[in-house]
């Protein structure tokens, strides 16, 4: 399969026009940074749109729906690095069955199954306080940055990792976006998450606590931290997703009023 560059969001907006992709969760702003940094592909295989978002050590597939009921037909990748594809379903309707099927068809395997947790009063959490951590958002430097990288790249999957440089953690730092927990004596980074908010709903996103601080309750105070200010940038519903077999972040979540929604995702891997 033939892969192009996306070479501009003018371009993106007109590929992707008058198509529905079923699990593009991507913000425009992070669309322009792939495209900025020649990271995002297309293809057109037969009728049906393929995105490539180039992860690095990975590429991450989005897909057009299928438009009719009919024999999944394999796709032909010759791409030297895993591809990634996840299928969001919140229906189990028959489109999303068709896309596993053309996965599963094409040498994908199931990698993992991710439920969505929500929490629809954020004025109902009490937020957590612990004078032993700080909660900041102020980020300094660009090494700083790197910190916040290495935490994540070391605990999280490798295929949760979106690729990030330094100064894209510095660009969501300058938006209060990025929450970093500090041991307050040392000043030694504990745990570290960002997060988006979007059409009232916040997401947060590669939430981490170090090891060597876990057991302390520096989760809750991340998540709290995390409420307290999406809130105030008019968030009214909070989201995540986790893993099935992540009984500690739903052990975590649940402590404070999330509950799993009907909604899931399967991580489909080809390596």
């Amino acid at each position: 399969m033939k892969i192009t560059p996306v070479r501009s969001y003018d371009e993106y907006r007109s590929i992707v026009k008058g198509k529905k992709l079923i699990n593009n969760g991507f913000l425009p702003n992070e669309i322009k940074n792939y495209i900025l940094q020649k990271r995002l592909f297309f293809s057109n295989k037969g009728n049906q749109l393929i995105l490539f978002y180039d992860e690095v050590n990975y590429y991450q597939l989005v897909c057009e729906s299928v438009k009719k009921r009919e024999a999944p037909v394999p796709i032909s990748f010759e791409l030297a690095k895993p591809i990634v594809c996840h299928i969001v379903d919140n229906n189990k309707n028959d489109q999303t069955e068709d896309i596993q099927n053309i996965l599963t068809g094409s040498d994908f395997h199931l990698r993992c199954i991710i439920h969505e947790y929500v929490l629809s009063n954020l004025d109902s959490v009490s937020y957590a306080n612990n004078n032993d951590f700080l909660v900041t958002n102020e980020i300094k430097s660009l090494s700083e940055c790197q910190n916040i990288l290495s935490i994540w790249k070391n605990n999280l999957p490798l295929y949760e990792i979106t690729y990030m440089l330094p100064e894209d953690v510095l660009v969501l730092a300058d938006k209060n976006q990025v929450i970093c927990l500090k041991d307050s004596h040392t000043g030694q980074l504990a745990g570290a998450c960002y997060y988006d908010v979007f059409l009232g709903t916040t997401t947060i996103h590669h939430i981490v606590i170090d090891p060597a601080f876990r057991g302390k309750g520096c989760a809750g105070l991340l998540l709290s931290a995390w409420l307290e200010q999406a809130g105030q940038f008019g968030a009214k519903t909070a989201r995540s997703w986790i893993e099935d077999t992540n009984y500690s972040s739903q052990k975590s979540f649940s402590k404070i009023g999330f509950v799993k929604t009907p909604n899931v995702s399967y991580q489909f891997i080809k390596k």
